[in-house]
């Protein structure tokens, strides 16, 4: 196990690697002198206030929005939770576009921190609502006898359990939100991400992005680091089949309508707007006439594309996830680290690190959709690693010591008992990378092969060019098929999960 997390860790490091050497090469002076200049210490600022505060949003109201659609009497829970789910369907540079076509005065800092946070609120919602359906109702109505109100229920009984996996998709938000390009670029919002893609986009000064970008993966393991603080003794596995009823639902009362407006808010802005205004472009091209069969083939490749990405990037968050969930293992904990710091890194970086990697020791691969799938798996590891780990922190250790102890190997344990009930969250993680694959834009520029379309390269060649009609089936296309993935990942997980005894 040691072994395949060394291995896979090497492999994700590629990128950090590169930038390293890359830095190294320049001199601890020239270092020094690009650290303190007052632009750097800005774009650094920039950056850790907006994902910081991406990070509290999503955190605060995809606890609260969770909360409300499982534990309320809120009217029609199921349509709630489908709608505040949809806004992940949607690019941010998408979200960001669509505003723009509204109103050109939705730039600056609080317009990119909108839209970031639109977009990544659907990790911690999903994250909430998926640990509350399985929350035992007897621990509830324990509670409840011990004179608990309904804070006090939140705060010692489901809080406990969910917050791992609330914390987990905060992370995710922290990180997309400290590597996005599209949004930031388009709102004019100066970041180091900004700062990086622009300076390699201009072909001078590149050492000084590389520095930007070395800045990034620091900030990155901060994150990290106090997520692993913050971790704690959370509540992990259940051991019996426990209660199956659903808990008594918490009447709203006088909080109904405000409840409403608050799940209403994230979804007007990051899909009912980017709705109306793709559909009206699509109007526009349809009159202009639209290539259909380019549209096609952009669509199947983005799909083919994501599968395979998503496949990879499972093969190698499964040893990563079980040296730690299983082991507790100092070299699992090092691989996760390792993939969560390489999802701050500018995907400018990533496919430029293994352009040189190509060109310098694996030119057969340069260019090649081999190149681009491993791409999109360094890039996107992170998005299954905390799913898988989490998963497989919930299956009782007991069910597979009483394994072993039948006569099943570790190989057989791990493939009937292990895997079957952690599988569940190990199909979470592998939606969440294709739904990122089919939206993802820098990796996809640099690394694909040169005739390769994809529904995101479309959209961003046609914007480019400031033909917005023209992109926009492309546009449309794209939500659409991220739209599946993200109703997949809305539903409720038929799966019996144990619960404790």
């Amino acid at each position: 196990m040691a072994a395949a997390v060394l291995a896979v860790s090497a492999l994700v490091a590629i990128p950090i690697g590169y930038l390293i050497v890359r830095v190294i090469q320049g001199g601890w002076s020239k270092i020094a002198e690009i650290i303190s200049r007052p632009r750097t210490w800005e774009l650094a600022a920039n950056s850790l206030v907006l994902s910081g505060l991406v990070g509290i949003t999503v955190l605060v109201i995809g606890v609260v929005t969770g909360w409300l659609i499982t534990r309320t009497d809120l009217p029609n829970p199921r349509v709630w939770l489908v709608l505040s789910t949809l806004p992940l369907a949607v690019p941010s540079y998408v979200i960001a576009y669509t505003w723009l076509a509204v109103t050109p005065r939705f730039t600056g800092f609080w317009a990119a921190w909108l839209v970031l946070s639109v977009s990544t609120l659907p990790y911690v919602v999903l994250a909430s609502t998926a640990v509350l359906r399985t929350l035992d109702a007897a621990q509830i109505d324990v509670a409840r006898v011990m004179g608990e109100n309904t804070w006090g229920i939140f705060r010692k009984v489901e809080w406990p359990h969910m917050r791992g996996a609330a914390v987990a998709g905060m992370l995710l938000a922290v990180l997309y939100a400290l590597s996005d390009f599209g949004a930031v670029a388009m709102l004019r919002v100066d970041t180091l991400t900004r700062a990086v893609y622009t300076a390699y986009r201009a072909s001078f000064d590149r050492y000084s992005a590389a520095v930007l970008a070395l800045i990034l993966v620091a900030i990155g393991l901060m994150v990290v680091a106090l997520e692993a603080r913050t971790r704690g003794s959370v509540i992990r596995a259940r051991v019996g089949r426990g209660v199956r009823r659903e808990s008594e639902k918490i009447a709203l009362g006088r909080w109904r309508q405000p409840a409403l407006v608050l799940l209403s808010l994230p979804v007007i802005v990051g899909l009912v707007v980017p709705a109306l205004v793709i559909g009206v472009r699509v109007v526009l091209a349809s009159a202009q006439g639209i290539d259909y069969l380019r549209l096609l083939q952009a669509a199947l490749t983005s799909v083919g594309l994501g599968v395979a990405g998503a496949i990879l990037a499972l093969m190698f968050s499964l040893p990563v996830g079980v040296a730690v969930a299983r082991y507790r293992s100092r070299v699992g904990r090092v691989g996760e680290v390792i993939a969560l710091v390489t999802q701050g890194v500018p995907g400018v970086v990533v496919g430029l690190s293994l352009v040189v990697v190509g060109l310098t020791f694996a030119w057969p691969l340069y260019q090649t959709v081999f190149m681009l799938i491993f791409g999109y798996a360094i890039v996107f590891m992170a998005r299954s690693v905390g799913v898988v780990r989490s998963s497989l922190e919930r299956v009782p250790p007991v069910l597979e010591d009483t394994a072993r102890t039948l006569g099943s190997g570790p190989a057989a344990v791990f493939r009937r008992v292990t895997l079957p009930l952690a599988g569940p969250g190990v199909a979470v993680g592998f939606l969440l990378v294709l739904l990122a694959i089919m939206k993802e834009l820098p990796v996809t520029l640099f690394l694909r092969p040169t005739e390769m379309r994809t529904l995101a390269t479309e959209l961003w060649t046609k914007t480019e060019i400031v033909s917005y009609s023209e992109a926009a089936p492309y546009a449309l296309a794209l939500v659409l098929l991220a739209a599946v993935p993200t109703y997949l990942l809305s539903r409720p997980r038929k799966v019996s999960e144990p619960v404790v005894a």
